[in-house]
């Protein structure tokens, strides 16, 4: 199944030089998916040495590097070049996020820090594969579409829904986390009870299902591709359950994206 490889540059110039042979340091970065980003140097003046700090506590040399994020927050990576003539340092932060491809197209989802349990479990498990070929069992227009229980990828089990990872989470209720257009919410028993390990759903309501506040954990925010939840929400279903008639299967990866990037290319401030 194709994944978007979602491919990002930035470029950042952080110091000035009398010397015109000291070089002026900048990089580009592309996220390969499952925590995994290549940083390359576009630097100027023909650096000799690249010193990278991955903002996760580790570093590295050489160009171009790759390195897997085993982090779950925002990081700073910062290159120093040098020659002869000096040298020159750049810093970015990044965040992980998660990509969920669909035959529909691809949705981006921020997972909120205010939610740590929850955003670490649920990048956990994009990182290692759980959600591929795992489908949206529950579609409702105009209300959410919900999805990510293992027992979906055999389409014959009659279980589907029931389904997680084996465990739960807690239930956390963050006020200012609310059912607006786009929310991604655990799904659980019951109003206030624990949020299961890995069904999510993700509100298709224009104006919110703000009933549902303070009952269900939300967690994240799909910031890119609601014209695909939507989509999604509008195809043939099953009026007994609500499962689509036809197969949705999705497969979510984590991507590493710029600050600079997520404001300039989705109109999103990270937080």
């Amino acid at each position: 199944m194709f994944l978007l490889v979602l491919f990002s540059v930035i470029t950042c110039k952080k110091s000035t030089s009398t010397n015109n042979g000291t070089p002026s340091a900048s990089y580009s970065y592309t996220s390969n998916g499952a925590s995994s980003v290549t940083f390359t140097s576009t630097s100027t003046n023909s650096p000799t040495s690249f010193q990278w700090n991955f903002g996760d506590g580790t570093t590295g040399t050489g160009n171009p590097v790759t390195h897997v994020y085993k982090m779950d927050s925002g990081f700073a990576v910062k290159l120093t070049v040098s020659n002869s003539e000096g040298s020159s340092s750049t810093t970015d932060t990044f965040q992980k996020l998660a990509n969920i491809h669909t035959r529909f197209g691809d949705m981006l989802m921020w997972l909120d820090n205010q939610t740590p349990l929850y955003k670490r479990n649920y990048l956990g498990l994009a990182d290692t594969g759980f959600y591929d070929s795992t489908t949206f069992h529950r579609i409702v227009q105009n209300f959410v579409i919900q999805g990510g229980d293992p027992l979906s990828k055999n389409p014959n089990n009659p279980n589907v829904g029931t389904g997680g990872p084996g465990y739960t989470i807690p239930f956390l209720y963050v006020q200012q986390l609310t059912h607006v257009y786009g929310a991604v919410g655990a799904a659980s028993t019951g109003a206030g009870q624990p949020g299961n390990g890995s069904q999510f759903y993700i509100v298709v309501n224009p104006q919110g299902e703000h009933t549902l506040d303070g009952s269900y954990p939300i967690f994240g925010l799909i910031i890119n591709g609601m014209n695909v939840a939507v989509n999604i929400s509008n195809q043939p279903q099953n009026s007994a359950n609500n499962m689509p008639l036809s197969r949705i299967t999705m497969a979510v990866k984590t991507v590493i994206i710029s600050n600079a990037d997520l404001k300039g290319k989705y109109g999103f401030t990270p937080y």
